[in-house]
């Protein structure tokens, strides 16, 4: 499972080019999350998810 937000989220970043915010940052009991933000257009979000679900298949 995800332990460390931080790396998660450097990681996507740099293979997929998608952001997220570590969940670290939202206190200590949620470093093993990420939040997400939907603030965008639709094909924004589409190929952010795209992206999201590459890394995760990647990884499993």
């Amino acid at each position: 499972g995800l332990t460390d937000s931080l790396a998660f989220a450097q990681t996507l970043v740099e293979q997929e080019n998608v952001g997220v915010a570590p969940g670290y940052t939202f206190g200590s009991g949620f470093d093993g999350h990420i939040r997400l933000s939907f603030a965008q257009s639709h094909s924004r979000l589409s190929s952010a998810l795209d992206g999201l679900l590459h890394h995760l298949d990647k990884t499993d």
